[in-house]
Parts: C-alpha cells; sequence; structure tokens
C-alpha cells in the first residue's frame, strides 16, 4: 500500500488510501522518504531516483497541480510565521486545513508511484538504505558542546560570528545522503555545520562518554587507485612507498606528494613512473564509457574525459569508506560507545572507558576494506580540537 508519513509532535500520522490514519495500519509498503519509524518492510522511492527532489521527479501530467498544492501548503506556512504561531516539531499540521493537507498528500502520492512505476531499483538500494539508518542514528545523537574556549575570544569577530550561529543552532548532525554525484556526504540546513566548522574551533566538541577515537585512511584515494590498478597494498606510509619504488630520486615526501596529486587528477599531465603502478588509462578503460563512469559499486554518473577519473575515485573511495561504517555500525550495536560523527573519510567514535578492549577490534574492522586492508591513522583526545596520534594499524 502506498502511503505518507508525516510526524507531529514526535507522533506518526499516516495518510493511505485518501484518508489520515492516526492507528496503525498493516501492509504498508511504500513511500518517498526514509523515517526510522516505518521499520524495515518498507520501500522508499528517494532512493530509486537516487536523491532527486519531488520536483525534479514530478511528471508533466500533474506538476500545475502539485505546483497548486505546495502553494497552498507555503501561503498557509507563511501566515503562521508572520502570526508569529510555533510550528516546530510537526506543529504546523494543527494550523493548517485537512483539505489543504489531503491534496498536498495525495499529490505527493502520485509523484512516489510514478518513481516507483518509472525508475527502476538501483544496485546500492541496500546500502543506500542501511546507511540511512545509520545517518539517522547518528543524528539522533546530540552534539555535546563546550562553548568556554569561545566565549573567551568573542572579541575577534568571526568567532563572535560563529558562536552566535551556533548557539541559535539545534546541536544535532543531519547528514545528506545525496549531497555530491560521487556519494560523499553533505550536510542539510539547519544541521551542526561538522563538515564545515573552522578546524580552530573543533574544541568545543566533546564526547558524552569518555573519549574520541578518529580513524582515517592514510592516502585513501591514491589507495584505490592502486587497487583499481591491480597493485598489492603497502602496509606503509603511502607517500614513503612511492619514493621507495617509483621515484627514489625525490627524498623530501612533501616533494613527493605534490608530484603525484599534480599528476593524478590533471587529464592532460604525463608522468610514466608513476604510471607503471597507478594505472590511470586502466582505470578509465574499465569503468568509463565516454558518457558516463561506473564505479565497482555500482554508482553510475555522466562523466566527460575531463572528470572521469575524478568520479571514478572519489566514488568508489566514499563507497569503500562508507561500507566500513555500516561494519562499524554492527560492531558497536548494543554498546556505550557510539559513532559520533562522520567528516568526509574519517569516522569520530565516542568512546567509553569500559570499552576500550574494543579499540583494536574498531581499528581492525575499519581497515578491512572490500578491496584490501588499508593503513589507518587513528587518534584520541578529551575534545576534538586536542586529539593525538595513536597509531598507524
Amino acid at each position: 500500500m502506498l502511503f505518507q508519513a508525516i510526524t507531529i509532535e514526535n507522533k506518526d500520522i499516516i495518510f493511505a488510501n485518501g484518508k489520515i490514519h492516526t492507528e496503525s495500519i498493516p501492509k504498508l509498503t511504500k513511500t518517498w522518504s526514509y523515517s526510522p519509524s516505518l521499520g524495515d518492510n518498507v520501500e522508499y522511492a528517494e532512493f530509486r531516483c537516487n536523491g532527486l527532489t519531488l520536483d525534479e521527479v514530478c511528471p508533466d501530467h500533474i506538476r500545475d497541480h502539485w505546483e497548486v498544492a505546495k502553494e497552498k501548503v507555503k501561503s498557509h506556512c507563511r501566515a503562521c510565521i508572520e502570526s508569529r504561531i510555533d510550528i516546530t516539531g510537526g506543529k504546523f499540521y494543527h494550523f493548517l486545513p485537512q483539505s489543504v493537507l489531503l491534496e498536498y498528500l495525495e499529490v505527493k502520492n502520485k509523484i512516489t508511484q510514478y518513481v516507483f512505476d518509472n525508475f527502476p531499483k538501483p544496485e546500492n538500494y541496500d546500502f543506500l538504505f542501511e546507511l540511512q539508518k545509520v545517518l539517522a542514528k547518528i543524528e539522533s545523537n546530540r552534539v555535546k558542546l563546550d562553548l568556554t574556549p569561545l566565549r573567551n575570544k568573542r572579541h575577534d569577530f568571526r568567532t563572535n560570528q560563529f558562536y552566535n550561529k551556533v548557539r541559535r543552532l539545534k546541536p544535532y548532525v543531519r547528514y545528506n545522503l545525496f549531497g555530491t554525484k560521487t556519494g560523499r556526504l553533505t550536510t542539510k540546513k539547519g544541521s551542526f555545520p561538522i563538515l564545515t566548522m573552522d578546524k580552530n574551533y573543533r574544541q568545543i566538541l566533546t564526547p558524552q562518554n569518555d573519549i574520541f577515537v578518529e580513524l582515517d585512511y592514510n592516502a585513501a584515494e591514491l589507495r584505490t587507485l592502486l587497487h583499481m590498478s591491480g597493485e598489492n597494498q603497502p602496509q606503509q606510509d603511502i607517500h614513503d612507498w612511492n619514493i621507495t619504488n617509483i621515484f627514489p630520486q625525490i627524498t623530501d615526501r612533501e616533494a613527493a606528494k605534490k608530484r603525484v596529486f599534480s599528476w593524478l587528477y590533471n587529464p592532460v599531465a604525463e608522468d610514466r613512473d608513476l604510471e607503471q603502478y597507478y594505472n590511470r588509462s586502466l582505470v578509465l578503460k574499465n569503468h568509463w564509457d565516454g558518457d558516463k563512469i561506473v564505479n565497482p559499486f555500482g554508482r553510475k554518473i555522466e562523466a566527460d574525459a575531463k572528470h572521469a577519473l575524478n568520479y571514478i575515485i572519489q566514488s568508489t573511495t566514499s563507497d569503500l569508506f562508507l561500507r566500513r561504517i555500516l561494519e562499524l555500525a554492527k560492531l558497536l550495536e548494543s554498546k556505550k560507545s557510539f559513532i559520533s560523527f562522520l567528516i568526509h573519510d574519517s569516522v569520530v567514535i565516542d568512546l567509553d572507558k569500559s570499552e576500550k578492549h574494543l579499540i583494536q577490534d574498531i581499528a581492525d574492522t575499519f581497515a578491512k576494506t572490500d578491496f584490501s586492508k588499508f593503513l589507518v591513522n587513528m587518534k584520541a583526545g578529551k575534545n576534538y580540537g586536542e586529539m593525538k596520534d595513536i597509531c598507524k594499524i
């Protein structure tokens, strides 16, 4: 049964068969977007259309009706705001005429059905579903903040701006699963700005348990390309490995790093030494057809020659990383420790001191990617601004 769910003050209300239902209804099977309360037996249209919005997938034959229905809802929303009525937490629906709500949800149902009829279920649907469940769990954990370090620096204009911004925001990280072509996460509007905050302010982030433990890969994208080129993973810093195996005439790590990255994503740059190990041509041949790339996990992205390699490597690295996050979530299920947040290709665990014995399992789980074992960097600290290296695993 096709349905839509709305939440009014922490209570789910179901729209199905043209009616609003406040009691549970059996056999609800298809809806537009994910909600943690709906369980595992529901299919979600937004995963089929790779996060496209209702506006973007709305078919032409109902577009006019959709625009009218949306505008009616927006008009009542504006009226509530102008009247200074509290409409947070779903309270808005108390002030929305039922006829307007029913019309809006009915058209939303039609768009949802259109997606199920016209967008095939993607190969990575189950992955997207499981990942969304983990992201929802992260979102449910309040970010613990200590604003004392900022209060002492409010004479600085930028610091004062950030201080005021953070005080206005609800302290929750809300990730957008579909914010980029390559699968790298972004955050939604109103989220705590975990991905964009200045590193100088990170000390305000503190664990709910006892300590933060951060894990990330040593040169993740280079390791991805190396594997896709058919090479084994070095269990040492990859830039040191490059110096030893590819250009021994270079002794400075930063110089070696600069040479690699100036070549890597420049399709016209040539470097025969690097190409012997990092076989860009082979990777492009296997994963780009001239119009789109298909990475090893089935993610498809339209790409020209300039962007193809970039999209292959970045999307594959992102999928490798996020699949490890799913495994970490399983490992920490029912534990006091939990995944606090993700920053690009790193994961931060809020660790309870009684579960320090889990650190090795956490590191091993993160390191064992779908490709092979990647070298992992680990840090720990009492706040996120004062993290110290633990080791490489």
